[in-house]
């Protein structure tokens, strides 16, 4: 996919991959991160989601890599039952739990780069 956008004048840096986090391999996820896409780990605490345990090992492993510019975290709410702050799921349960979690396991300075860094660049308009 990304050599397809490529080729077709979207180079790499200008593309956001979701939902990595459902397939947790780290050598993947740390070619594509050398390619310069953005790894968007969206979904975190979803109950559906086998993998979300994997989370913080697999972003620690990204870090430790040298890919901090590449990492994005998301909340993946695609329906209203999803925004509930009181322990569902979504930005709320982002910001304070994951976040909260990730925090403790990789540093301020990275969860930093994580929630405010990565996503001002990735999502910047270049008109």
């Amino acid at each position: 996919m990304l050599a397809a956008l490529d080729a077709a004048g979207v180079p790499p840096g200008n593309v956001v991959l979701g939902h990595l986090a459902r397939n947790p391999d780290y050598h993947l996820h740390a070619e594509l991160a050398a390619s310069g896409a953005y790894l968007a780990y969206d979904g975190p605490r979803r109950d559906t989601h086998a993998t979300d345990w994997m989370l913080g090992n697999l972003i620690h492993a990204m870090l430790e890599a040298g890919h901090a510019d590449r990492i994005l975290l998301g909340a993946d709410t695609p329906t209203a039952d999803r925004l509930d702050p009181n322990g569902s799921p979504g930005p709320a349960a982002l910001l304070n739990d994951t976040a909260a979690a990730l925090t403790r396991r990789v540093g301020e300075d990275a969860m930093h780069t994580i929630l405010a860094v990565n996503p001002g660049r990735a999502f910047a308009w270049r008109g």
